[in-house]
């Protein structure tokens, strides 16, 4: 009877045993195998320009992949792209999430993941190009303000050049068969359209000797900004120079404002008339503030045409922006590629508020009046 008893028990156990078993052993469907198959992704290759991090070395399908991209030299860099190939993803392009950490669903095949990035750092020569630094003061720059009322931004080749010189010492090739690139790295600084680059062809030939970058001083804010210069020479396969350097602007100094008056200006053009007419002469009078700096708001000098349709009892009449207490010189000048024999002379004749002495005018008060006569000398 006791064999029978121990004989039902150690069943009894073997019977628990292989319940707990099943259980432990995930025997209700969480077996291994049950997650779906692994399929391995292949990292980017690595640079100097940007790490990954947080990428596995597999998933499983259906999982979701997250890993995060960063730039080694954020300032100095650009992020091309990121994308995923393998399974139904043809190199898809990844967009970063709101911490610019990037994902992607794991497909039912291998994939592989690439980063597009270029380091640009500041360098002084590439290959066929070099930076011309004659001026040490090339790479500091500042943000355009209008002079006076009125005053509209002019690109001209002042302090917001930068020149890139073409080495022919140390290669034989020309350069007329090219492309060239600019852009910014800080497009808060200096957006992309605020460059323009012109080629310097001498003597009006078709050999290019360099690259004058214009930089639109109207568009850019204070700050720092790496403008980078990418010349490819078509006629020689592989060749091409980068350039970098970084760029630094700052806010100008604010003028000073100052009073301006209204005056009235009288020009007795009554003894020239029928000359200027018959000989088609082009006359302006040129207006210059003897005591103007370029600390002021106020325009430097105002320049009037002569105009027949004006004249009213032989007399021309204009109304002069003048900078309160300046003294101004006025000059009557032919404007033509050959100047007559004859020259003009001009005569004060009288004002009111008004003073002249020395070849030079001023005003006491706004509202005053000069009166001038012209004349044949």
């Amino acid at each position: 009877m006791k064999k029978k008893l121990f004989a039902a028990f150690l069943t009894l156990v073997g019977v628990l045993a292989c319940a707990f078993g099943l259980a432990a052993c995930g025997g209700d469907g969480d077996d291994e195998s049950d997650k779906g198959t692994s399929y391995s992704i292949q990292a980017p290759e690595e640079s100097d320009a940007y790490t990954v991090s947080g990428l596995p070395e597999s998933a499983r399908a259906g999982e979701t992949v997250t890993f995060r991209v960063t730039l080694t030299h954020p300032a100095d860099s650009v992020l091309h792209y990121v994308e995923v190939d393998g399974g139904d993803m043809d190199d898809e392009k990844l967009a970063p999430v709101a911490d610019g950490s990037y994902s992607f669903v794991m497909p039912e095949d291998y994939v592989s993941v690439s980063v597009s990035a270029d380091y640009y750092p500041d360098n002084d020569e590439s290959l066929f190009l070099f930076w011309n630094r004659a001026d040490e003061n090339a790479d500091n720059i500042e943000i355009w303000q209008p002079a006076y009322e009125g005053d509209g931004y002019s690109n001209t080749f002042d302090d917001s050049v930068l020149t890139a010189s073409v080495d022919n010492g140390n290669y034989s090739y020309e350069l007329h068969n090219y492309s060239d690139e600019v852009f910014s790295l800080n497009q808060d600084v200096i957006p992309d359209d605020a460059l323009s680059v012109i080629p310097e062809k001498p003597s009006g030939g078709s050999l290019t000797t360099g690259f004058d970058i214009c930089i639109d001083r109207s568009k850019i804010k204070a700050g720092t900004a790496k403008i980078v210069l990418i010349v490819e020479n078509i006629s020689q396969y592989g060749h091409i120079s980068t350039l970098a350097c970084t760029v630094t602007v700052t806010e100008p100094e604010p003028l000073e404002k100052v009073t301006i008056w209204q005056e009235t200006i009288v020009f007795d053009v009554s003894e020239i008339m029928a000359w200027v007419e018959e000989e088609r002469l082009q006359i302006d009078f040129y207006f210059l503030d003897t005591d103007w700096t370029d600390q002021i708001y106020a325009r430097e000098a105002y320049g009037f045409d002569y105009d027949a349709s004006k004249i009213e009892n032989g007399k021309l009449t204009f109304t002069l922006p003048y900078t309160a207490k300046h003294k101004y010189s006025v000059t009557p000048r032919f404007r033509m590629s050959s100047k007559p024999d004859e020259v003009l002379e001009i005569e004060y004749v009288k004002g009111d508020f008004a003073d002249y002495t020395g070849g030079a005018f001023s005003f006491r008060s706004g509202g005053g009046r000069a009166e001038f006569k012209v004349t044949r000398a």
